[in-house]
């Protein structure tokens, strides 16, 4: 299905959502331009991306459309301190207000949202993991360590 194609159907049945249609709007382009300079430019598998401030698990971006390229999207987050709203709230109950309202990135539990993709021979596969301090040592967890 051609971008234009996308269009006319999210227009009529609305089925195909906007984040769909801005990559495959998007990465389609690239890659035109990409084949210009670099000859060997290909459908890519995976895409990492951040810097959006939500971390966010591997999604497929062009699901719901006909084409058979189906990469896989994963977003790191902004490479900075990162914590639940559960845990924030009980980070917060213990402080004042004006305390709360100036500190720094650094004040929060050390943890950081990053994105793992093992060695691969054909597909690659990505999982969201956490750079977090436990016990005086930087380890890879499944989520931040709770706020005590």
């Amino acid at each position: 299905m051609s971008e234009q194609e996308l269009w006319v159907h999210y227009r009529k049945r609305r089925s195909v959502d906007r984040a769909t249609l801005f990559f495959a709007s998007t990465w389609r382009c690239d890659l035109a331009i990409l084949a210009t300079v670099q000859r060997n430019a290909t459908e890519f598998q995976l895409f990492v991306f951040g810097h959006t401030h939500e971390a966010e698990s591997a999604f497929t971006t062009m699901q719901g459309t006909l084409s058979e390229w189906q990469p896989i999207a994963i977003n790191t987050g902004a490479w900075q301190r990162v914590i639940s709203a559960e845990d924030l709230e009980t980070w917060r109950a213990g402080r004042r207000r004006g305390d709360v309202l100036s500190a720094q990135p650094d004040a929060l539990p050390p943890c950081y949202s990053v994105v793992v993709v093992r060695p691969y021979k054909s597909k690659p596969t990505a999982q969201l993991r956490y750079w977090t301090r436990r016990g005086g040592s930087w380890q890879l967890a499944n989520a931040c360590s709770p706020v005590a």
